[in-house]
């Protein structure tokens, strides 16, 4: 068993490492016509030559995905993480190879060409099915396979967000529900090939750029709970406006198009209307594909308009809805960590000219964890993830109290997650 977590470790390491190069490849190719497998997510990407142009670049992009989608994995459509639930939990580790493989190259397509999606979701699930044909390999029991996915999907979430003690969180809150301490350590040495394979690749860089937090000031500890409350509940409502409207829109699409192929490119127009009114009324495209550098902007404050704010938070919740319900598949990590985001600005901008509190980043931080977290169902993986991935942990307070309301709001509305509410639909009884 310890071999095959190693070598999971190392194939699903490298194999995400391929995911990354080939994703900035096809980012660059749509929008900067250029052919190259560096991409900087915390810069903007320059205005396209393309011009209005840039509208059909998702609209071509969703002819590919969905081809491969139709081709290859007709029967998974949607968010990728739901299909390891389903495997761990009702059909005793078995993932199939093909649908997974194919749903990761259809994801590349979709986020490298303007989709808002995340890339946690496809990665996520290529790291399992690399996971199940070492598992294949080797006489292995029911239990022992689920741990090796659990295994392979944690490393995978390691490489893309350099957040192992998140990633750990994310495979028991989400994916294994129970877990035992040699299982544990598995999953852990996992991760610590991830680490090595992603700093000789990659370097050690965080995945968002360097920010200062002020320490939070315990002295009105009252007096910041007075606003952090509030924000959670808020964090919750959107949470479940954000789980209802994927499905929503889902619904939508296809009641209304028949044809996949019409389905998603219409779907996918939309987006790529939206891109290009940003470019050309704000200079940026803000909401592509996974929007790091618009987090790192509301990190920042750099985006101190608070009417460009609440377009982006409206045109990012509608960019996600017609992606994923007009027929494409990954992940909502990142669509969730940036309306996170620019709630926090919002809350904080609100605060500051309402009662004169000082811009602090760790209401952002605080907005990323409780979106995280309601939306997905998992607390303490959303707490420890935006921890590790910004680096400071002197606002754990904030995230706390934020998170757990958010939490709680959300179940009260919505008893289900995005991921639970996907196999209730399709009448399998989960509780996570």
């Amino acid at each position: 068993m310890i071999i095959c977590t190693i070598v999971v470790g190392s194939i699903v390491s490298l194999s995400v490492i391929l995911f990354i190069k080939l994703f900035a490849l096809v980012h660059n190719l749509c929008f900067i016509n250029k052919i190259s497998f560096f991409y900087n997510e915390n810069a903007h990407t320059p205005q396209s030559i393309l011009g209005f142009g840039i509208i059909f670049v998702p609209v071509i992009g969703s002819l590919l995905v969905t081809w491969l989608i139709e081709r290859f994995a007709s029967n998974e459509r949607g968010l990728s993480v739901t299909a390891i639930i389903y495997s761990i939990h009702f059909d005793e580790g078995k993932i199939k190879p093909i649908p997974a493989f194919a749903k990761a190259i259809a994801s590349i397509v979709s986020i490298g060409s303007g989709g808002s999606l995340g890339r946690e979701g496809p990665i996520i699930q290529l790291s399992a099915a690399f996971s199940a044909l070492v598992g294949m390999q080797v006489l292995l029991s029911p239990h022992q396979k689920k741990v090796l996915i659990a295994a392979g999907a944690a490393a995978g979430t390691t490489v893309i967000f350099n957040a192992p003690v998140g990633a750990l969180a994310f495979v028991i809150e989400i994916l294994l529900g129970s877990i035992n301490f040699f299982s544990i350590s598995l999953i852990v040495l996992a991760e610590i090939i991830a680490l090595l394979v992603r700093h000789y690749f990659l370097g050690d860089f965080s995945l968002f750029s360097t920010v200062t937090f002020e320490p939070f000031d315990y002295n009105s500890f009252f007096k910041q709970l007075l606003l952090l409350l509030p924000f959670g509940i808020a964090l919750g409502l959107v949470s479940t406006l954000f789980i209802r409207g994927v499905y929503i829109a889902e619904d939508f699409f296809v009641k209304y198009f028949k044809n996949p192929y019409i389905r998603h490119a219409i779907g996918m127009s939309f987006v790529g209307i939206m891109l290009y009114i940003l470019m050309f009324f704000f200079g940026h495209y803000y909401i592509e594909g996974v929007g790091i550098a618009t987090i790192n902007d509301a990190l920042h404050f750099a985006i101190k308009n608070p009417w460009l704010l609440l377009l982006l938070l409206v045109f990012k919740l509608l960019a996600t809805f017609f992606t994923l319900g007009s027929g494409a598949s990954g992940g909502i990590f990142s669509p969730t960590l940036f309306i996170g985001a620019i709630l926090g600005v919002l809350w904080m901008m609100g605060s500051h000219y309402i009662i004169g509190i000082d811009f602090n980043a760790s209401y952002v931080v605080a907005g990323m964890a409780g979106m995280l977290a309601g939306v997905t169902g998992g607390m303490m993986m959303s707490i420890i993830l935006c921890i590790e991935m910004t680096k400071d942990y002197q606002q754990i307070l904030p995230i706390l109290i934020t998170t757990t309301f958010a939490y709680l709001t959300r179940m009260k509305l919505c008893q289900e997650s995005v991921y639970t509410l996907k196999l209730k639909r399709n009448q399998i009884n989960y509780q996570q």
